[in-house]
Parts: C-alpha cells; sequence; structure tokens
C-alpha cells in the first residue's frame, strides 16, 4: 500500500495499492480524480528527498504531499496564445494560476477555445482551469467556442463536465450564440448533451426566436 499524507499537517489523504499505480504522474494523476488537486501543484516526498514523475512507484511506501503556491505572474495566457505547448507545460509546473485574468489578456483557458488548442484546453482543464471564468467579451469557455465554431472544443469542455446551460449577464446560452451564427452543429451537439432549448435570455428570446431574427433557417428547423 502506498499511503499518502499532507507534508504540512502529517494527516493521511489517500491509502492507494501499489498495483494500481506505475511511477509519481500516476499518482498525481490518482489523486487529481480522487480530491481534484491540480496535478501541476503536486509535488512529494519521501524521507523528505522529492519525487520526480518518472520516478517508479513499485513498492508499499509513505509519502508527503507538498501543494505548492501559484507563482505571482500573467505570462500564461500570451504562451496560450502562441501555441506553445512545452511552454505552457512549463509554466503550469512552476505553477502558474490557470484562472488568472488581466484588464488586457483573455483567461488563459478562452485563449485555447478562440484559438482551437485542444491541447492546451486539456491542459489547462487538467490545471484546474476554471470553465466559466468570462473573458473581457462576457463569454465564458462554451459560449466561446460555440462562437468561434469549434465543435471539437464543444465535445471537449461538455466531456469535462462543463455546465451545458450556463449564460452569460444576458442570459445567453452557449445555444443562443450558436443560433444567431448559424453553427448547427454545435447547435447539434448542445442539444444531444441536454441544453434547454426553451431558456430565455434576459430580453425574453429563445435561441428559436433569435435563430428566427437573424433568418438562420437550419437552426430554425432545428429548433422547432
Amino acid at each position: 500500500m502506498l499511503r499518502v499524507s499532507w507534508a504540512t499537517s502529517g494527516e493521511e489523504l489517500a491509502a492507494i495499492p501499489v498495483e494500481e499505480l506505475r511511477d509519481v504522474m500516476s499518482l498525481k494523476q490518482r489523486l487529481q480524480q480522487l480530491h481534484g488537486i491540480s496535478r501541476y501543484r503536486q509535488r512529494f516526498l519521501s524521507s523528505t528527498s522529492p519525487l520526480e514523475d518518472h520516478d517508479r512507484l513499485d513498492a508499499p511506501m509513505d509519502v508527503q504531499l507538498v501543494l505548492l503556491p501559484f507563482v505571482s505572474t500573467s505570462a500564461l495566457a500570451p504562451e496560450v496564445l502562441r501555441g506553445d505547448v512545452a511552454k505552457v507545460e512549463t509554466m503550469l509546473l512552476e505553477p502558474q494560476d490557470p484562472n488568472i485574468v488581466t484588464p488586457h489578456v483573455q483567461p488563459p483557458l478562452l485563449c485555447a477555445v478562440e484559438e482551437g488548442h485542444m491541447q492546451l484546453a486539456r491542459m489547462l482543464m487538467d490545471a484546474k482551469a476554471d470553465a466559466a471564468v468570462e473573458g473581457h467579451g462576457g463569454y465564458a469557455a462554451l459560449q466561446q467556442a460555440a462562437k468561434m465554431g469549434h465543435p471539437d472544443m464543444v465535445c471537449l469542455l461538455l466531456e469535462e463536465g462543463v455546465e451545458v446551460n450556463m449564460a452569460d449577464s444576458q442570459g445567453w446560452t452557449a445555444l443562443h450564440v450558436a443560433a444567431m451564427l448559424g453553427h448547427k452543429e454545435i447547435a447539434e451537439l448542445l442539444l444531444d448533451a441536454g441544453i434547454d432549448k426553451h431558456r430565455a435570455d434576459k430580453n425574453g428570446l429563445t435561441a428559436l426566436a433569435v435563430a428566427k431574427r437573424v433568418r438562420q433557417h437550419r437552426i430554425v428547423d432545428l429548433l422547432c
């Protein structure tokens, strides 16, 4: 059995059969699943010596978990926009806050969504990026994916458990956005995921009403 305790308090966090693990990385992934702790913020000690991600875990032992604080910087989003996977991985390991927002830069996850960077979006979600954080235009990740016309990104966000009926400050869901822009495939994905097609915005408009206003006939047929 591999026992994990907090380095600060000594309180046991988990006890996992060794045969269910391969290495330190697999332990990080397991703890992320069990407790929602981003693998990028986890560091392990064994007898006060740090363990690396590639270190094998093939015998019973006790390890201590250190939860790293975020560094003070906002350089993550520009690297996401550039699509630099290696650089973003390095920054997340520092670790940098995946939810940081500045007056001039969108949240990192929104940057990945805008550019259609699937791998970076997965990494940021792995780092516990909050898909509900809104960007400068008022949209969160799912509405932004619908706006940009990225069906694969919509699928990823839904698979990660993003709330399908999330609305912006005006009451627009991702379905309203897809209806406005005529993105039929995305509208179909959202409907399959159980989005409420009858939900109205603050002006009383449903996605169907929006589609009718802008004459998106394929969306009208889909929503009728």
